[in-house]
């Protein structure tokens, strides 16, 4: 699983436009939009790059306990849905915990014998709405 993960988002996209809005501001726009730019991109691409190299890592050591290739999952539309959805979840925490039990969903979906796609999507509302304290 060598792909490497697109690298213009929503996120980016909505990152751009709020960075014009407040570069608009007269006279405090270029300050108030370098700061948006130092204080949100920074931490918001690091978190993405740590989730997608941990769920890269994940999917790898899978691939390596089960030695035989997943990338017949790049076609599983259940799957992909059960990453995405992961994915904008693990973005919205910084919780180590909420993320592990991403990446075990993640996991999970991967196997031969993976839970219901209903399951799996209730499993990750619930990671997503309950505290660390819940997990």
């Amino acid at each position: 699983m060598s792909e490497q993960p697109p690298t213009r988002t929503t996120g980016k996209v909505s990152h751009a436009i709020a960075k014009a809005a407040l570069g608009s501001i007269p006279l405090a726009g270029a300050a108030a939009s370098e700061l948006f730019a130092f204080v949100i991109t920074s931490p918001l691409e690091r978190r993405r790059d740590e989730w997608m190299h941990a769920v890269a890592e994940r999917l790898g050591a899978l691939e390596d306990r089960r030695a035989e290739s997943l990338t017949y999952l790049q076609y599983d539309e259940s799957f992909l849905d059960t990453v995405l959805q992961a994915s904008q979840i693990a973005l919205r925490t910084h919780h180590k915990e909420k993320r592990h039990a991403l990446l075990n969903a993640i996991t999970n979906a991967a196997m031969p014998h993976a839970p219901d796609e209903s399951e799996r999507q209730m499993f990750l509302g619930m990671i997503d709405a309950f505290t660390v304290w819940h997990l």
